[in-house]
């Protein structure tokens, strides 16, 4: 395995535009379950997954439709705090799927939902607009004979330019096909988020939400690697009295382990029913849908 540091990636988007086909293909394999021709959501909860890609470490989070998808506001919470924690210290970027064989009617909205969850510079300095769905656009024929893609954008599609605009220029399409031409996709888009996280200083996006994501999953995984070697602590408390931040003591653990504890760490964070990381943000993305699209769209 490489040691240089692993990218997160969160896909984002409505239902059916092709995120889990897409973490697929970033991935080179079939992790995440996709049906496309179903009449439901198939995704319905965060899900996490890695590989080594082209000598780089990748994880992505796969999400379920927060924009429109008919859930309660707890189980929106649940959502959005589970992908906190799982992309926890922060990811290094959102990308947001956008067919680009249907008009994009609902986008500009998800990055104000995107902006009120996470901050402005969620959407300005880390978010990226993947486009899917280019081989069924050529199939329909709706590029009119031709095949630049980022073409057929410039000319015919003003909605997606806004968005392109909105997300500072950065947009890659996700083209799938024979020959090398997937993998090589593959590749251009991650080198398009490398250079993404340089552009916004080296690092992967943070924000009060995602600290505290990561600072309740070290102290979880702290208590995960305790158990496993079986201590506790007074009244049963796992590792009870340990210092918040104090490291893990790797020196004497399978890094593997290690892995495994972290894992089980933000699966456990994220499915906490009393989970209030980021629970100001979303009431504060509520506010902002009502005030900027009317009283009839009720989140909360």
């Amino acid at each position: 395995m490489s040691s240089s540091p692993e990218l997160r990636l969160v896909l984002l988007g409505n239902s059916g535009v092709g995120k889990s086909a897409a973490g697929n293909s970033i991935l080179g394999k079939e992790e995440f379950e996709t049906r496309p021709n179903s009449l439901v959501a198939v995704t319905q909860q965060c899900e996490k997954r890695r590989a080594l890609v082209a000598g780089r470490k990748v994880a992505v989070i796969d999400t379920p439709d927060w924009f429109h998808a008919e859930c309660s506001p707890d189980e929106v919470r649940a959502q959005i705090s589970s992908c906190v924690a799982l992309s926890s210290p922060g990811p290094h970027a959102f990308l947001l799927c956008v067919p680009l064989d249907r008009p994009a009617r609902s986008e500009l909205q998800a990055l104000g939902v995107l902006e009120a969850v996470f901050g402005v510079e969620a959407v300005r300095m880390h978010t990226l607009l993947l486009f899917t769905q280019a081989d069924q656009l050529r199939a329909n024929g709706k590029m009119g004979g031709g095949s630049d893609v980022e073409a057929y954008i410039g000319a015919e599609r003003a909605d997606l330019v806004k968005l392109v605009e909105r997300c500072g220029d950065r947009f890659h399409v996700l083209e799938r096909g024979p020959g090398g031409a997937g993998e090589r996709s593959v590749n251009q888009l991650l080198e398009r988020v490398e250079q993404t996280v340089l552009e916004a200083g080296g690092g992967c996006y943070s924000c009060p939400a995602f600290q505290e994501a990561e600072e309740r999953v070290r102290q979880r995984q702290r208590e995960i690697a305790h158990e496993r070697r079986g201590g506790r602590g007074e009244q049963g408390e796992p590792w009870a009295g340990r210092p918040p931040m104090q490291t893990l003591p790797e020196a004497d653990e399978d890094q593997e382990d290690i892995a495994e504890a972290r894992d089980e760490a933000e699966r456990t964070v994220g499915a906490m029913r009393n989970n209030c990381i980021i629970m100001h943000n979303i009431l504060y993305c509520a506010l902002s849908f009502v005030d900027q699209y009317g009283s009839n769209i009720e989140i909360f």
